[in-house]
């Protein structure tokens, strides 16, 4: 219930915002990033490589202040590793499975702006409102005769979470008159994705997106 309270009073933080500002921009943004979890215990132990694809819209608040409002689907998830061995506890290899998570996600930003020679550099802060909507497992491969087995710990995730991002980067690039920007993003869970079970999970991103005005 927590949750959703919070939720509710950002929303109406950002209404009045959108409302007494300027429309600017939009367009879509492409990122490529690098995922993982922070979880107890560790279960999920390694990183692997995503993309997102966002749309976004940029609204004008103050001189120096504006809103981005990114809303897309992007890619999560973690490596998960087991030793195999033999009846007599003797190493036979590590085995690894990769499992992808695919979040809907919105982040409505609130960023400060340095115009800079025709460009502008920015950094902004959001909250972040994910939708769990396609779980992947991934499969350890044992030697020998054992079957593969699927790791389990997706099917246990909340679908909904709260989080925030923060980004940072240029602007306004423009370019045989199409605008560009570059931004360097940080995502991290606030909430647990397993508050119903003793383990922990919180998803957390490190991304780079190039975003193109349409």
């Amino acid at each position: 219930m927590k949750k959703y309270i919070v939720v509710i009073i950002l929303f109406t933080f950002m209404l009045p915002l959108a409302a007494f500002s300027q429309f600017s921009n939009y367009g879509v943004k492409f990122g490529v990033e690098s995922a993982g979890a922070k979880n107890t215990p560790n279960f999920a132990d390694g990183r692997l490589v995503g993309i997102s694809v966002y749309g976004f819209a940029d609204l004008n608040i103050l001189r120096n202040i504006s809103s981005t409002i990114d809303l897309g689907v992007t890619q999560r998830g973690y490596t998960s590793s087991q030793i195999q061995t033999n009846e007599q506890g003797e190493f036979i290899k590590k085995v690894t499975a990769t499992s992808r998570l695919t979040y809907i996600s919105l982040a409505p930003f609130v960023n400060l702006d340095a115009p800079i020679s025709g460009v502008s550099l920015f950094a902004g802060v959001a909250p972040r409102f994910d939708l769990l909507i396609y779980r992947s497992p991934g499969s350890y491969a044992f030697s020998g005769y054992y079957p593969a087995v699927k790791d389990q710990l997706p099917h246990y995730l909340n679908r909904s979470i709260f989080g925030a991002s923060f980004a940072a980067g240029i602007k306004n690039v423009v370019i045989d008159h199409i605008g560009f920007r570059l931004e360097g993003k940080y995502e991290m869970d606030i909430t647990d994705s397993m508050s119903k079970y003793p383990a922990k999970y919180r998803n957390n991103v490190f991304m780079l997106v190039l975003g193109v005005n349409l």
